[in-house]
């Protein structure tokens, strides 16, 4: 039996765990809400973020918030190598824009059609494995423009470790 258990948590730092965020990005409130799953099914947060113009506002709930400024969420060069254990498995995306009524919002939706047919052309050469779709939606209701998506991703715990530690490393070289 230890054996079993000693095996559990070792595919837990080997094997690959699915995780989906599903967003809303709303023009209207300058709002973002998201909420992550685990597995698709199991809802572990649900937040909204604040959009300003120098500062970031996270809330996790009524009463707790967190600030992050702009200038400190765009990262500097050599930075992104934290994100190389996660996977992007799925980008699914569509956007809605009021053009019942607005002929240069029904040119940007037909622009962004022809962005994503030739995305899509290049990710399935460059990704063959990921699932991408992108859309966009006409909408009657300005208070409905916005960005959803659905975006898949897998890592192991290990490789996200072993990326904090470089960075926590790299950190205390430069420091």
């Amino acid at each position: 039996m230890k054996y079993v258990v000693i095996a559990a948590i070792l595919s837990i730092f080997i094997i690959h765990l699915p995780f989906s965020v599903k967003l809303f990005l709303s023009f209207y409130d300058k709002k973002l809400y998201f909420s992550i799953f685990f597995l698709k099914i199991i809802k572990l947060k649900s937040c909204y973020a604040n959009i300003s113009d120098k500062s970031v506002f996270f809330h996790f709930s009524d009463k707790k918030a967190v600030m992050f400024p702009v200038s400190k969420m765009f990262p500097v060069k050599g930075s992104l190598g934290f994100f190389k254990p996660f996977l992007v498995t799925k980008l699914n995306y569509a956007t809605i824009l009021n053009a019942g009524d607005s002929i240069a919002a029904f040119y940007v939706l037909s622009m962004l059609n022809c962005l994503n047919a030739a995305v899509y052309a290049y990710l399935k050469e460059a990704r063959p494995l990921l699932d991408f779709k992108g859309d966009g939606i006409i909408s009657d209701k300005k208070t409905q423009n916005g960005i959803i998506a659905d975006i898949g991703i897998c890592f192991n715990v290990l490789s996200v470790l072993i990326a904090m530690f470089k960075t926590v490393l790299k950190g205390a070289k430069n420091g």
